[in-house]
């Protein structure tokens, strides 16, 4: 399976679990909640992605699914989503 969508629902905090375990996906800005990297995403866009649930760059996708399931698992409030397909 491959991820082709991740997102970070409201409750995000700012632990930066997310980012140990996927910095070329995640970020955490000074004094704001963890978001998806635009440079990661189809739409280019620095956000949270609940609203856009824009695609993930498909090369990303692959070389760094792992670490995008990795910090699912991690994240201690149980905030990020991802989808996948076959």
């Amino acid at each position: 399976m491959s991820i082709s969508r991740v997102w970070i629902e409201p409750g995000c905090i700012r632990c930066s679990a997310c980012v140990y375990s996927a910095p070329q996906i995640f970020r955490v800005p000074a004094n704001a909640d963890a978001v998806v990297q635009g440079r990661a995403r189809a739409d280019g866009v620095d956000s949270q992605n609940v609203g856009e649930r824009a695609l993930l760059l498909a090369g990303c996708a692959h070389e760094h699914g792992d670490c995008i399931r990795e910090a699912a698992e991690g994240c201690p409030v149980g905030i990020i989503r991802i989808d996948e397909v076959a």
